[in-house]
């Protein structure tokens, strides 16, 4: 119960919060057509890495105004619930989803594609997206596009909680990650951008393209091309300069590509001679997917300092790399990493 006869009076909402809820879940789920077609439930919180990063998008904050570059960083990544995802279980009611693969969501209001983690952190027959992922940064990826145009009559507040669902695996043509010094708005059925310093970062897929290079100009415009291609296994590697300055690079596969992200992101208006490889070279080592936005800290830097310097508490982690000394959010996660590489050495 929050509140009760007297709620109002001491900031409650006098209303019994679980029965609205399953009021709620009842108007919303409707007909027993719409349960056998749509058999699964949408939860569609804030997660803290938008929240950090709302009011400077413009979610929460005056309109117009530029995402910070650190906060935009792990908002696109999958393992960070960043960039716009659905969460199956792996026996989500019996589908084959594979971690990465983009999935398209359809309920009685509308669809949206969403990329995919497969994780134990959701029950079985729901699904999780964060709803914070606007037209400007994910046209695909708005959930409000799924939910019911429900408002609380008490609060106030938008029912965009839970949603019916039906979930499948979206059948890309390609997958590709891009990074580019402009701003971009990609001619594709699925893309996803985050700034970084100096530019953009991407994730793209939609039908295959009959000629990449001229894909990639239209991309990026024009420039020096050096094009990779190996079409009997369906790979693309293009990047484009421009007065021997990168100005934007495009990796595509018939999977999720494979890349460093964060490497690749740190090229940008360098001279790249070796931006295709993907990877650092061997004196450049890899940091990693960003765990801590606010100081641009990868996973693998902080594994590689656990390791190396013995680091057994977050507060150690905070004090080498400074991770976690800021917001905090990442905490959880650099708790976790420890207690990975502690399993990993109990392991050995």
């Amino acid at each position: 119960q929050i509140g009760g006869p007297d709620a109002k009076a001491r900031g409650g909402f006098g209303v019994n919060f679980h029965e609205r809820f399953r009021q709620m879940l009842r108007e919303a789920w409707g007909t027993a057509r719409t349960r056998h077609r749509m058999p699964l439930v949408a939860d569609a919180p804030g997660v803290q890495p938008q929240r950090i990063g709302e009011a400077e998008r413009g979610g929460g904050g005056a309109r117009g105004q530029r995402q910070h570059p650190r906060l935009a960083i792990g908002v696109i990544k999958p393992a960070i619930a960043e960039k716009p995802l659905a969460s199956p279980t792996a026996r989500c009611h019996r589908l084959i989803i594979r971690a990465a693969d983009l999935v398209e969501v359809t309920s009685p209001q509308g669809r949206a594609i969403l990329r995919a983690l497969i994780t134990d952190r959701v029950r079985r027959r729901e699904v999780f997206a964060p709803i914070h992922w606007t037209g400007e940064h994910a046209p695909t990826g708005r959930v409000d596009a799924l939910v019911k145009a429900v408002v609380d009559p008490v609060s106030g507040q938008p029912e965009s909680k839970a949603s019916p669902v039906a979930i499948a695996r979206y059948q890309a043509g390609f997958y590709a990650f891009a990074i580019s010094a402009d701003d971009l708005r990609p001619d594709c059925t699925y893309w996803a951008k985050a700034q970084v310093e100096g530019g953009w970062r991407l994730e793209l897929a939609g039908d295959l393209p009959e000629d990449w290079d001229a894909f990639a100009l239209a991309l990026f415009g024009p420039g020096e091309v050096i094009s990779l291609q190996d079409p009997a296994r369906g790979i693309a590697r293009i990047a484009v300069h421009r007065n021997g300055r990168l100005i934007g690079a495009l990796f595509a596969g018939r999977e999720p590509v494979a890349v460093s992200r964060e490497h690749l992101a740190g090229l940008l208006g360098r001279e790249a001679p070796d931006v295709l490889a993907g990877r650092p070279g061997a004196d450049q080592p890899d940091p990693g997917p960003v765990l801590c936005s606010c100081f641009s800290v990868g996973v693998n830097t902080i594994l590689r300092a656990i390791e190396r310097d013995g680091l057994m508490s977050v507060e150690a982690i905070g004090a080498a790399l400074a991770a976690g000394t800021n917001c905090g959010s990442c905490k959880p996660a650099l708790a976790a990493l420890l207690s990975r590489a502690a399993m990993a050495e109990a392991a050995e």
